[in-house]
């Protein structure tokens, strides 16, 4: 036996395959990622994985490219997560998403044939590996040297650990989609498990200059108007080009009762719908909360106080919400049942449940439940509720979107089935509102409509070059989409609406342009609006903002330690 087999040490063929794995993750590093700083951090980190490997199988070939495989195989699932829902993967969803059954039922109905791909992977790199251990045999490496191999990856990884800069925030490497590092970066969030939360970094040290814990405003019984709030699914008139063959009827739907049309800012692209309804629903920014953005429905359940359904439920309304998946996916119906609502109706509930379920059938849902409600119950109603018909993949043709026009709306197949479910979604909303209008109520009501996201169909619209430059940048036209306002039998005014705001701030511009209830929380988030112009995570003056958060903190209406 040579001394470098009786030293441990690996021969030509394993030094040369282990540099081949190293060239390898280098360039798939740089294709996935394109950031020197981040390369040395996420080599380290794949080296610990293979130390812990080699270890136990005391093949150095096969554990290198064990730990490449590991580093490879989750840069590609951080990069369909950051294609489906505009994030890259993170720890946290080990803890939160890992566990939603009901989200992965969703995916396994909307996106088949991603879930076979994923299990042909896993199957394929399986085998290479269960092969490839069989083929090498061990060193005779002592243990306590395997063993002093990781606490010198570790102590290297922390040492090659990226330091947030300026342009490079806690938030930039999600958003942006840096997926071969994304994960391995959010090992440094842990410690906010147990510490506190981002968002309150940002006001801890903050003196509040008002007190927010007044009761609301309710006004008298007879202004007290139904308000409906519709969520429409993946549309923003910004993203729908003139290339796309759509009818005039269809682009003036998104007007206000005034015939103007209004932009909206989310902080999502492509996916991430709880996230703005989380924002309209509680006035606080997601961005806010930096990369704990997708996880703010299991994060902050339980701890936000005063909110647009409680206030609304304060004032004597019965608040409802309508879910389009099942009631734990994404932890949305816990999360929106803390914020007030009374009842939550989920797709189960509703039982529309699959793939395809049109706009109307919502509707319908609610028409029925409002004359329902008018014949037994004489309180005003709050409904909140979402659509689901130009939800993705557009892969699939749906027979209603089909039967739009025998003419193609686009080049693009998928863009063109887009467009025809728009074209559904839009027809089945005015039918809604029509109904509305002729059946307002005994007290009026008003009717608001928002986009939540920008569909990734309509991408190249946005982002024709592909480059995604303005993922952080949430007054981006990737992030615009659109807002509407409509009175029947209650006054609108339209002009405290404004043109353009973020969706944190839309829930106070509408009340205060209408006789709904108030509250100090959301006169102050309306006052905001306009010092800020409309902005609220980039407010120009962000100390404004701070203090805000910090005044409902000391309100114990916002608990976030």
């Amino acid at each position: 036996m040579t001394h470098a087999r009786l030293l441990g040490l690996p021969n030509v063929t394993q030094i040369l395959a282990i540099g081949a794995s190293c060239a390898g993750l280098f360039a798939f590093i740089r294709f996935m990622d394109s950031r020197w700083a981040y390369i040395p951090y996420v080599f380290c980190i794949t080296a610990a994985i293979a130390a812990i490997v080699f270890i136990f199988s005391r093949r150095p070939t096969f554990s290198v490219t064990a730990a490449v495989t590991v580093t490879v195989l989750q840069g590609l699932a951080s990069y369909v997560k950051h294609q489906l829902n505009g994030m890259a993967l993170h720890v946290y969803d080990l803890l939160f998403t890992a566990r939603d059954g009901d989200l992965f039922s969703f995916l396994v109905e909307y996106y088949p044939l991603l879930g076979l791909g994923a299990l042909a992977v896993l199957a394929a790199t399986a085998v290479m590996l269960i092969v490839l251990f069989r083929l090498e045999s061990p060193v005779w490496t002592l243990l306590p040297v395997r063993l002093s191999l990781l606490p010198l990856a570790i102590a290297l990884s922390a040492a090659t650990y990226p330091r947030a800069q300026t342009f490079d925030s806690d938030y930039l490497p999600f958003t942006a989609g840096y997926n071969a590092s994304a994960l391995y970066f959010s090992l440094g969030h842990i410690r906010h498990l147990t510490g506190p939360a981002p968002i309150e970094e940002r006001f801890f040290s903050v003196k509040p200059t008002t007190n927010l814990a007044a009761a609301p405003t309710c006004g008298r019984l007879a202004d007290k108007a139904d308000f409906f709030l519709v969520l429409s699914e993946s549309q923003s008139p910004a993203a729908l080009a003139p290339d796309l063959a759509l009818p005039q009827d269809i682009r003036n739907s998104f007007r206000s009762g005034d015939g103007r049309m209004r932009a909206m800012n989310v902080e999502t692209f492509g996916a991430g719908t709880w996230m703005t309804n989380f924002s309209v629903l509680t006035g606080l920014s997601t961005a806010d909360f930096g990369w704990q953005a997708p996880y703010v429905n299991a994060v902050m359940e339980g701890r936000i106080r005063h909110s647009l359904p409680q206030l609304f439920a304060d004032c004597g309304y019965r608040t409802i919400a309508l879910m389009t998946l099942k009631y734990r996916s994404v932890n949305e119906g816990p999360f929106l049942k803390s914020l007030g609502f009374e009842t939550v109706f989920d797709a189960d509930a509703m039982k529309l449940g699959s793939f395809g379920a049109r706009d109307s059938d919502y509707f319908d849902f609610v028409q029925k439940l409002v004359a329902e409600h008018r014949k037994t119950d004489g309180r005003p109603l709050f409904i909140s509720m979402q659509t689901m018909f130009t939800h993705g993949p557009f892969t699939t043709r749906l027979p209603a979107a089909s039967a739009v026009s025998a003419a193609p709306l686009s080049d693009d197949p998928e863009l063109d089935e887009y467009a025809r479910r728009v074209i559904v979604a839009r027809r089945d909303l005015a039918a809604f509102i029509e109904a509305r209008r002729m059946d307002p109520g005994p007290r009026g009501s008003v009717l608001a409509e928002f986009g939540d996201h920008q569909s990734a169909a309509t991408k190249r619209f946005v982002d024709p070059d592909n480059l995604s430059r303005d993922t952080t940048d949430f007054r981006s036209a990737m992030y615009e989409t659109f807002f509407a306002v409509h009175g029947f039998g209650a006054d609108v005014n339209y002009a405290k609406l404004g043109d353009r705001v973020d969706a944190p701030f839309l829930a106070s511009r509408i009340l205060a342009a209408t006789s709904l209830p108030k509250s100090p929380v959301f006169d102050d988030l309306a006052e905001l609006s306009r010092s800020c112009e409309g902005r609220m995570h980039l407010c120009m003056d962000r100390a404004v903002v701070d203090q805000h958060l910090a005044a409902r903190h000391q309100a114990g209406l916002l608990v976030v330690d």
